[in-house]
């Protein structure tokens, strides 16, 4: 899935790189949207692990983000994802949820 990085009203200069913290809610984000939750359930972020970020990205980079549901034990998910920019391997992250 397609996600385009930007920023509101220029709230980062658009020539220096993202936190790598954004880019982890970017990560934590496409599980939303590759494995939406029923209408009914309320969605906690619960952990972020093996955050990585393998190259600076910034606003305009388009991810191509891999969403992997790893497991789940009772209303813990767990997913790996994996973002390319270019082709090339950008970011990892381990994401649980709750819901």
């Amino acid at each position: 899935m397609p996600i385009l990085l930007v920023t509101a009203n220029g709230a980062l200069h658009p020539a220096l790189p993202w936190p790598p913290t954004l880019v982890a809610e970017a990560l934590a984000q496409s599980v939303i949207l590759a494995d939406p939750p029923p209408s009914t359930a309320c969605l906690r972020l619960v952990a972020l692990d093996g955050v990585e970020v393998f190259r600076e990205l910034g606003a305009g980079d388009r991810l191509e983000v891999e969403v992997v549901r790893d497991g789940s034990f009772g209303g813990l998910h767990r997913y790996t994802c994996r973002a390319r920019c270019g082709g090339a391997l950008a970011a990892v992250a381990r994401i649980t949820v709750k819901g």
